[in-house]
């Protein structure tokens, strides 16, 4: 046993032992005391916090001129709680609105704060708020058109599924503001129709305005769009030319139609008022008193389309000696 502690090795360890206990002593003191600091209680003020409405029963009210809309919160806590992130989903300012009836009320302001956190004070402690009744209406929604199609064409009436009829609901004082309920569709250089296009609705006061608070049900329609190709009527004007066989005399010539339909520009259509068709006589063949053939339209210079793309030409004659004995 001398031996052991008379070695210098042995002194050494038994040195480094009680040095490693007396570190460990103060460290866990340290700590202990540290600890101590940091859950101490605290006070925190949380400037801009947002009002919270609750048990609103929003198919029946609606609320404005909610005041004030963020407040001062002051809240105390064990330090590390307080020194934590904020965030309005763990410190809440309430107002709560259950059992609330309609018009303005001054109303008390409750906090939902973490465990381990209470609240000191809110700053204000109310909040002033106007409570209305809804009301509903069903009206005749409507669709206009905006843009211009492509050229030889023009847009016929909109037409809405279920006769465009829609649910409007706004705050009972402003329901007999309501103009109009509409919506828009955009028709630039199309040249077909339109099928199924679901249209947003919007409500319009009796002044154009837009009317924000409007619920609509449906908030938006199908509404199909006829897309037309323009195009006039006109009369059919028969020229004749060439001549009848020798001893036949001109009786008459006409058509299997009097009008034709022709497609095309606006501009086009304005400028045309008849279709010319030239008729050889000399299509006469001279067996009985008539003749017919078909002659094949095209549509005049600037035109697209015409209607029917042909038509029979009938020429009527009579011999000279019938004629006379007549």
């Amino acid at each position: 046993m001398n031996k052991w502690i008379n070695n210098n090795n042995f002194a050494k360890i038994i040195a480094l032992c009680i040095s490693l206990i007396l570190w460990l002593m103060v460290h866990l003191d340290s700590s202990e005391s540290i600890s101590g600091i940091n859950d101490s209680v605290s006070t925190r003020t949380i400037d801009n916090v947002r009002v919270q409405i609750y048990n609103l029963d929003e198919s029946k009210y609606v609320v404005y001129g909610l005041d004030p809309e963020r407040v001062t919160l002051e809240v105390r806590g064990k330090r590390t709680k307080l020194t934590s992130l904020f965030s309005e989903d763990d410190y809440k300012v309430k107002l709560d609105l259950n059992h609330v009836t309609p018009g303005s009320r001054t109303l008390p302001l409750k906090c939902e704060l973490p465990n381990g956190v209470e609240c000191v004070s809110i700053t204000p402690s109310t909040a002033h708020i106007t409570i209305e009744a809804k009301a509903s209406k069903e009206v005749q929604a409507s669709v206009i058109t905006t843009g211009v199609p492509a050229e030889g064409y023009e847009i016929g009436t909109p037409v809405l599924k279920n006769d465009g009829k829609v649910k409007v609901t706004l705050p009972s004082s402003e329901i007999e503001d309501l103009g109009k309920i509409q919506g828009v569709v955009n028709v630039t250089g199309i040249n077909s129709d339109i099928t199924g296009k679901s249209v947003k609705l919007i409500a319009y006061d009796k002044a154009g305005d837009e009317m924000e608070d409007a619920e609509i049900s449906p908030s938006s329609i199908d509404v199909d769009v006829p897309v037309i190709k323009l195009y006039k009527s006109i009369p059919i004007e028969l020229k004749s030319t060439g001549s009848l066989p020798a001893g036949y005399a001109l009786s008459g010539v006409t058509s299997s139609a009097e009008q034709v339909v022709v497609y095309g520009s606006k501009d086009a259509l304005d400028k045309i008022s008849s279709y010319p068709i030239t008729v050889d006589l000399g299509n006469f063949t001279g067996d009985g008193d008539s003749s017919e053939y078909t002659v094949s339209l095209t549509p005049p210079e600037g035109f697209e389309k015409i209607e029917p793309g042909s038509l029979e030409i009938t020429i009527k004659a009579t011999p000279f000696e019938k004629k006379n004995t007549k």
